[in-house]
C-alpha cells in the first residue's frame, strides 16, 4: 500500500510502528496510483503558479478531467490535499515534509518521495542582456 505521512521525519524503516502516532493518508496499491498525486504537489509547489491552492487544484482535477467525486483515487487525493493545506506556508521555510511511503501492514517498507511544505524560488533567474547598439 502506498501512502503520504506528514512530519519533520519520516518514520522508522521495518519496524512495527505504535499505533496513533503517524497518520497515513492512502493512495493506492500499486505505484501506478501515485502519478496523480506527485503531479499534483508538483504544481502545488510550482512557483509560477497561484499562491492559492484551492484554485491550483480545481484547475489541476478540471484539466485532467477529475471532477466525478464518486472516484475513490480522488476522495484520497483530496484527504490528502486538505491536509497539505495545513502544512502549507507559501514561500516561508517549514519543518514539516510529506513523504510518499510504502507500508506493509503496520511497517514501512521504502520511503519514495519527499516534499517541501513550501514553495522555493529559482535560485538562478535569466535575464536578458541588453544588446548596445553601435554608432
Amino acid at each position: 500500500m502506498f501512502s503520504v505521512v506528514f512530519g519533520v521525519n519520516h518514520p522508522r524503516l521495518c519496524e512495527e510502528l505504535p499505533e496513533g502516532r503517524y497518520q497515513f493518508f492512502d493512495v493506492g496499491e500499486t505505484e501506478s496510483s501515485t502519478f496523480i498525486l506527485k503531479n499534483l504537489i508538483k504544481e502545488f509547489l510550482n512557483d509560477r503558479n497561484s499562491p492559492k491552492l484551492e484554485i491550483v487544484y480545481e484547475d489541476f482535477c478540471r484539466d485532467r478531467a477529475l471532477l466525478n467525486s464518486n472516484i475513490f483515487h480522488l476522495n484520497n487525493i483530496s484527504n490528502i490535499v486538505e491536509e497539505f493545506q495545513k502544512w502549507y506556508t507559501g514561500s516561508k521555510t517549514s519543518a514539516i515534509k510529506m513523504y510518499l511511503v510504502k507500508r506493509q501492514g503496520n511497517k514501512v517498507v521504502n520511503v519514495y518521495n519527499r516534499w517541501e511544505t513550501y514553495r522555493k524560488k529559482p535560485e538562478f533567474v535569466q535575464t536578458n542582456k541588453r544588446k548596445k547598439s553601435s554608432f
